[in-house]
């Protein structure tokens, strides 16, 4: 008796171990398939060929585009054409170009957007795709916008924060995209999400196109708030020439209104 006792004491032990086994792997199953936090859209190839994911990145940030302060919903853009003559093929354009809020300014100029660069006059706008930096470098950046692009020439890094347009009140965004230019490599080519303390909320790689576009574009669809966005174009400055590493220009930049921080 005492042994049939237990055996079905051993059984009944093994049977809850069995239970508990089997509701821990339902609850893995169940992490493992929720809804993503993001929106991820990327294209490739020529500007037909991007343009519905372009729109459909256009509509997940804000359907109307916001050209002056004050603004409400929405989204920006930057697509360098505003720039000046005088910043046109040197590396002098200023960080903040985009985030002046000097009331003398056009409207043009308060989009809130700032570029850092771990290097000094490392940005470029190019009115040559490149060519006078080295010969051949129009057939490679080809323009998707007329008929300025943007680079960076030593590095190969941006740091993108924000202001409310206009002001010089820090901001945030929900989502950000550019358009590259001659992406060669996979997983070289990318975009790094920050909130306000710094933490990483998220790499994500550009697909290769090679002398072609490849847009990226992320929207976060949960409470995600980003401060910044760091930029990595292919493995190097374009002005980098002595090597086979990937260079990648830009394009256009898309990102919803910015918001005031919390």
């Amino acid at each position: 008796m005492k042994n049939k006792s237990t055996s079905r004491f051993l059984i009944a032990i093994v049977a809850i171990i069995f239970a508990a086994s089997s509701t821990s792997c339902k609850k893995e199953i169940t992490i493992e398939y929720q809804q993503p936090l993001v929106d991820v859209l990327t294209a490739i190839g020529d500007s037909a060929s991007i343009a519905p994911t372009l729109a459909q990145l256009k509509s997940l940030l804000g359907d109307s585009l916001n050209t002056t302060p004050g603004k409400i919903g929405g989204r920006r853009e930057i697509n360098w054409d505003a720039v000046p003559l005088t910043f046109h093929d040197n590396n002098t354009f200023p960080s903040d170009f985009f985030a002046q809020t000097d009331a003398g300014f056009p409207s043009g100029r308060k989009r809130g957007a700032t570029f850092t660069t771990t290097l000094s006059n490392d940005l470029r706008i190019s009115s040559k795709s490149f060519d006078d930096v080295y010969a051949g470098f129009a057939t490679q950046f080809k323009v998707f916008s007329k008929k300025l692009i943007f680079g960076t020439m030593s590095g190969n890094t941006i740091d993108v924060t924000f202001k409310v347009p206009g002001q010089s009140t820090d901001a945030t965004v929900k989502g950000f995209g550019v358009i590259f230019l001659d992406v060669d490599k996979a997983n070289k080519t990318s975009l790094e999400f920050f909130d306000a303390a710094g933490n990483s909320l998220g790499k994500f790689f550009a697909k290769p196109s090679d002398a072609n576009f490849s847009l990226l574009g992320v929207k976060f669809k949960d409470n995600s708030l980003v401060s910044k966005v760091r930029i990595t174009s292919g493995e190097e400055g374009i002005a980098n020439i002595s090597s086979f590493n990937d260079k990648v220009g830009m394009d256009d930049f898309l990102y919803d209104e910015p918001i005031a921080k919390e």
